[in-house]
């Protein structure tokens, strides 16, 4: 299932993947998260928190980079999108 929500439903999310085990679930951007506040990205605690959930996928897009140049988010030296896989893992 690919779902579209904004930020406070997030937190949400892990009694569905609790309930359905099963069901795989992408969120779609990320939910949608406000990167303005930079790191430690305290405010998107409720987006960390689905790592635990092997059901829980996460498409991150242009719409999360324009987000996070918005505000003080910062880059890895010598990272770039492109360094990524369409698994997610490093290249």
């Amino acid at each position: 299932m690919c779902i579209i929500v904004e930020f406070p439903q997030v937190a949400l999310l892990p009694a569905l993947l609790e309930r359905f085990p099963r069901m795989t679930v992408v969120l779609e951007h990320l939910g949608m998260p406000q990167l303005g506040n930079g790191p430690p990205y305290t405010a998107i605690q409720p987006l960390f928190d689905l790592a635990r959930f092997p059901n829980c996928l996460m498409k991150f897009s242009t719409v999360n980079i324009d987000a996070a140049m918005k505000g003080r988010s910062t880059c890895a030296p010598n990272s770039s999108a492109a360094s990524w896989t369409a698994s997610g893992r490093a290249a």
